[in-house]
């Protein structure tokens, strides 16, 4: 049985940690597709009106109490923040004094819109999930250019063999596996239980996290057939146990795994299924399309 991929040929880019065999290839918990193929909100610090209140209302007068650092004007305390590289190590620094709260926070929000980068980074772009057995990508994918390319990487081992030799990952390492391995922290971790510090970084990535309109109809979009299924849909087949949904999101089987089905092709190339239902049009199995996950 062959192994499983999702590739962005117009990025060369291959989805991390996407792979193994069926069905566990399917159900392994590929959330973040959809952040790829999604636009997500990221709060912004530009100007002071976009700053929660309770990281700038602090008296002035009480500039006494960070002790040694008191005798740094404000303006130093902006550009130590500047050189902080580390959401963590920042949102440590942030929440050490309430005074520390306003940079702070602007930092944590340019560091963590850093961070999620990656965020809709494959909106549009023509995307396909292949099988490691493939020789060919299916026909009127490519343009001449792109065909000589990717003729030059076939080998005995078949076109997949070169296109993962040539893509790069699309999704950034696990955090806490990076923290790990430099012997690193996270900030919850470094803090005082005792002083309520814990609680002030927890709101602090709670207020800086990127976030889907929970209320809104989303669904995954084919730009080349125009055809989408709806996150609904997905949870009305689903059923009341897994049925429940929250913006893209669908208990066990979100619109990233429609992602994954509908883009499949391999050497048996499966059909095409009808969803059958008002808002969900016809998922285009073995396309490669240009996709994107968006509300409606």
């Amino acid at each position: 049985m062959p192994s499983w991929f999702m590739f962005n040929i117009d990025d060369r880019e291959k989805a991390h940690g996407v792979q193994w065999k069926l069905p566990e290839f399917i159900f392994s918990g590929h959330e973040w597709i959809v952040k790829l193929l999604a636009r997500v909100a990221l709060p912004s610090a530009d100007s002071p009106e976009d700053i929660p209140s309770y990281y700038s209302t602090v008296s002035k007068d009480k500039w006494h109490e960070l002790g040694a650092l008191s005798v740094l004007p404000p303006e130093i305390i902006a550009i130590i923040f500047l050189h902080i590289d580390f959401t963590d190590d920042a949102v440590c620094f942030a929440v050490a004094h309430r005074l520390l709260g306003y940079e702070g926070y602007r930092a944590v929000v340019e560091l963590r819109q850093w961070e999620w980068d990656h965020l809709g980074s494959w909106r549009g772009a023509r995307i396909i999930t292949v099988s490691s057995e493939i020789v060919n990508l299916p026909k009127g994918m490519l343009n001449d250019a792109e065909k000589d390319e990717f003729e030059k990487l076939k080998s005995e081992h078949g076109l997949f063999w070169g296109m993962d030799k040539r893509s790069k990952w699309a999704a950034p390492d696990d955090m806490a596996e990076f923290y790990e391995f430099w012997g690193l922290k996270p900030a919850q971790d470094r803090v005082s239980q005792h002083r309520g510090d814990e609680l002030r970084v927890r709101l602090l990535f709670k207020d800086t996290d990127p976030y889907y309109a929970p209320q809104e109809t989303w669904a995954l979009c084919n730009l080349d057939t125009m055809e989408y299924i709806c996150a609904k849909a997905i949870a009305d087949i689903r059923g009341k146990i897994w049925g429940k949904h929250r913006g893209p999101w669908n208990g066990c089987h979100h619109l990233d795994v429609s992602a994954l089905l509908a883009r499949g092709w391999s050497m048996g190339r499966p059909s095409s299924r009808d969803l059958s239902r008002s808002d969900a049009r016809r998922g285009g199995m073995g396309r490669c399309f240009r996709s994107f996950v968006s509300r409606m």
